[in-house]
């Protein structure tokens, strides 16, 4: 898989498995990080070394070395790198083979129970305060923005589209993802 299509990827099995995702801004700091691990009840954190190849240093000034439990962000059980290593975190590639020996029915079992109202998405976002406040989303109402959008631009499904914009942003989630996929 190529790694510009891991967000769209894991977007979706992170919803597919009834768990929520909360897509981090690439350009937060150690500051951000913090507030955002601390006051968003995060389990598992996946991270590439992002578009600077500077955040690994921001996780680890915070979690020393990415090293898990940890006393300031207790929900926090897995940290999962992409295109890096740490010796305390998981690989991308060893998560999806760890995943390919959960049984399908066990899949199956979470996808039924996921319902319209069930919240997929939150999206951190600093209004006027200037730290990251929480805007949730539901199934029906992400697939409708971009049913909406999709319209709006005349979308088929003869058409391609360049998403130019952050996947951890609501335009670059419903406005450009969720338009082409509807």
């Amino acid at each position: 898989v190529q790694t510009c299509a891991l967000p769209i990827l894991m977007f979706f099995a992170i919803n597919k498995i009834g768990a929520i995702a909360i897509p981090i801004n690439t350009g937060f700091k150690s500051i951000e990080m913090d507030n955002i691990l601390k006051n968003f009840d995060i389990d598992m954190l996946i991270m590439s070394d992002g578009y600077n190849h500077e955040y690994p240093s921001y996780i680890e000034s915070i979690i020393d070395n990415m090293r898990l439990p940890n006393s300031n962000y207790p929900r926090l059980k897995k940290i999962v790198t992409i295109g890096f290593e740490n010796e305390n975190c998981i690989t991308y590639s060893d998560m999806i083979k760890s995943g390919k020996k959960v049984p399908m029915e066990e899949v199956l079992e979470y996808e039924k129970n996921t319902y319209c109202n069930d919240i997929c998405i939150i999206l951190p976002t600093s209004g006027t305060t200037g730290m990251p406040k929480g805007v949730e989303l539901n199934n029906a109402q992400l697939i409708k923005n971009g049913l909406d959008i999709g319209d709006r631009y005349k979308l088929t499904s003869n058409d391609n589209m360049l998403i130019q914009v952050p996947m951890f942003h609501c335009f670059g989630i419903t406005l450009s993802m969720m338009a082409a996929l509807t």
